[in-house]
């Protein structure tokens, strides 16, 4: 079978830690880049070998090498790139969170179902085997049934190629009217993901207290949720 021919519709920060994942699988190949910011695409062009470098979205969806894309733009631009994409006959893959609102998400899951393409959104975390090691003893009752689950975030520093090249205008948006929960919504969005994925169960209701901390994050802040079996929470 060919490789699938991936398009990439972003390339900031973000972008390297998923774009490497793709280019060294077998299965794909990164044939096609987009950004609006020609300094940036020019350079990742050059770092992951790809010829054809867009700055306009229109323009990589045109294209008809591209048989998938993957939307590493920021949040609030994932409705409406999303959308395009799928209109264009595009297979979506989307950086989380998908959307600024339940109600574009939605809109997104309506049209990837009525264009039959596939749409979805990657979660790592469940594929770190520490976790999913976890996740079965819970299933096997290992220790019972679960009462409480409790995720801490620690904020550590590291001397990775990732951290030192980290363009800080890449987090603005994070942090003002674009962005509906800071790092609260971005960030957290994982250990939201965890709880659900851990004790395989709905959760009903959520609460948070949230402080504004120093540089991109918010500390401290505490989220409490319970979950659909009562007798549960986090």
């Amino acid at each position: 079978m060919a490789p699938l021919r991936i398009g990439i519709v972003g390339v900031g920060n973000i972008a390297t830690l998923n774009v490497p994942g793709y280019l060294a699988h077998d299965d794909c190949e990164v044939v096609a880049l987009c950004d609006p910011r020609q300094d940036v695409l020019d350079r990742r062009g050059r770092e992951w070998s790809v010829d054809r470098c867009y700055t306009s979205i229109d323009d990589l969806l045109a294209d008809d090498s591209v048989d998938a894309v993957e939307i590493l733009s920021p949040t609030p631009l994932h409705g409406d790139h999303v959308l395009a994409a799928l209109a264009a006959g595009k297979h979506v893959s989307c950086q989380k969170p998908i959307a600024n609102s339940v109600a574009d998400g939605r809109r997104m899951l309506e049209a990837a179902q009525a264009a039959g393409l596939t749409f979805r959104v990657t979660e790592q975390c469940c594929h770190y085997p520490p976790l999913e090691k976890a996740r079965a003893l819970i299933a096997a009752g290992a220790i019972g049934q679960p009462t409480v689950v409790r995720i801490k975030t620690v904020v550590g520093r590291t001397d990775s190629t990732f951290q030192a090249e980290l363009d800080p205008a890449g987090y603005v948006w994070r942090f003002n009217q674009e962005s509906p929960g800071g790092h609260l919504f971005d960030d957290v969005m994982h250990k939201y993901a965890m709880a659900l994925w851990l004790v395989d169960e709905d959760i009903s209701s959520v609460q948070a207290v949230v402080r504004q901390g120093p540089l991109f994050f918010e500390a401290p802040t505490v989220a409490l949720w319970e979950y659909a079996r009562r007798t549960c929470w986090g």
